[in-house]
């Protein structure tokens, strides 16, 4: 049986924290927070939406703007 596909890679505190190094996949940001099911990564996302800090670039990465960049 196949074995699900594992992520490694760095782990931080925020989603914010991790955008900050580069932009990143939804399931590399899962695993930079140690997510379980993204949950609390959707919410966070949706913080900075909201905030005007965030963006996705032509592959589809979430990418971090920081406050002073942001429209």
């Amino acid at each position: 049986m196949p074995e699900p596909p594992r992520y490694e890679g760095k782990r931080y505190e925020s989603v914010e924290g991790a955008l900050a190094d580069g932009p990143k996949f939804f399931v590399e940001l899962m695993t930079a927070r140690g997510s379980r099911d993204g949950r609390e990564i959707v919410r966070e996302l949706e913080r900075l939406r909201a905030s005007g800090r965030l963006e996705r670039d032509a592959e589809g990465r979430y990418v971090y703007r920081p406050a002073a960049a942001a429209r």
